[in-house]
């Protein structure tokens, strides 16, 4: 239940300035899409670094069981939505 609310609320924030300035387009939807995916990447990582029950040591899939797969150090999502986020936004931008 609690990512179900997470998820929605982040991607209303996100969507937020599009409604309000009545400025969407295509491009503002990949911007906002590409913030998503970017806020995400960072949260998830900023949470093992400034959590004192796990820190940047215990950023490993020992001890993240729910990541379940990881690739050069990292999980798999990370090397996922973070460059297809950047390019999300690269495009949104042209």
């Amino acid at each position: 239940g609690y990512h179900a609310w997470a998820f929605s609320l982040v991607a209303l924030f996100f969507h937020f300035p599009l409604v309000f300035s009545g400025d969407y387009s295509l491009h503002a939807e990949l911007r906002a899409l590409a913030c998503i995916m970017l806020f995400w990447v960072s949260e998830d990582f900023l949470w093992f670094v400034f959590n004192p029950a796990f820190g940047i040591r215990r950023f490993r899939p020992t001890h993240a069981g729910w990541h379940k797969h990881w690739v050069f150090g990292a999980p798999v999502e990370y090397w996922t939505f973070g460059p297809l986020g950047l390019g999300l936004l690269w495009l949104s931008y042209r």
